[in-house]
């Protein structure tokens, strides 16, 4: 296993390692957010989850976004947003991201892996447009 920058590489490129590793994160950062439910940062606590665990969860997600181990994050992500709303189980995912006003984790990766391809086409390192063949004369 390889290792570049906090992103874990593996022999088949299924990033399993890495979603393990982003989820046991988020778990984490949950734990810390349901002990803040006791405390008067209630309001706040969406922005607080947003900043602890979405930005763990999301992580250079254009890259093992398309990973069939991804719905290990989601599931960490899930979580966070049950304990901002304070919803039970039983609530179902689709209504959890409308009523704390976020945008479900597929969407948002994939919005990323957009905003990343457009980024790549637009460098002028990767522009492969053709090289005129001759040099354009100084005096016409």
């Amino acid at each position: 296993m390889i290792v570049l920058w906090r992103l874990s590489l593996d022999r088949s490129l299924s990033y399993k390692k890495n979603c393990e590793n982003i989820k046991q994160k988020v778990h984490t950062r949950n734990n810390l957010l349901r002990h803040l439910t006791s405390t008067r940062w209630g309001a706040s606590l969406r922005t607080t989850g947003m900043a602890l665990c979405f930005s763990a969860g999301e992580y250079a997600s254009p890259v093992w976004s398309r990973s069939a181990h991804s719905n290990l994050v989601d599931t960490a992500l899930i979580e966070t947003c049950r304990i901002a709303t304070g919803c039970l189980k039983p609530t179902s995912v689709r209504m959890l991201y409308p009523l704390i006003g976020i945008v479900p984790p597929e969407i948002r990766r994939a919005v990323a892996s957009r905003i990343e391809r457009v980024k790549q086409q637009n460098d002028a390192c990767h522009n492969h447009s053709l090289v005129p063949l001759r040099l354009k004369s100084r005096n016409s």
